[in-house]
């Protein structure tokens, strides 16, 4: 048997909303989004990053791109620091 696995953002299931509703939540707290490439949408300072990429027959949206994301990075604060 598999686990069933959540991640939580804000009370939200990161895998279970779709993508845009997490970004539209993260800017609604105030957070910066930084959705420059819309496969790997990240928030600098908390650090988390998404991932919407994946070969996987997975829902998409109209521009390609899963509705869901498929991966999610927690890191510190710097970790995108160059």
């Amino acid at each position: 048997m598999v686990p069933d696995v959540q991640v939580l953002l804000d009370g939200l299931d990161v895998f279970r909303v779709p993508a845009d509703e997490i970004l539209a939540h993260a800017a609604r707290k105030g957070w910066q989004v930084d959705n420059d490439d819309a496969r790997a949408p990240y928030v600098p300072g908390v650090t988390l990053a998404f991932t919407r990429d994946t070969p996987q027959e997975v829902r998409r949206d109209e521009n390609g791109l899963p509705v869901h994301f498929t991966s999610v990075l927690v890191a510190g604060e710097k970790y995108r620091e160059n």
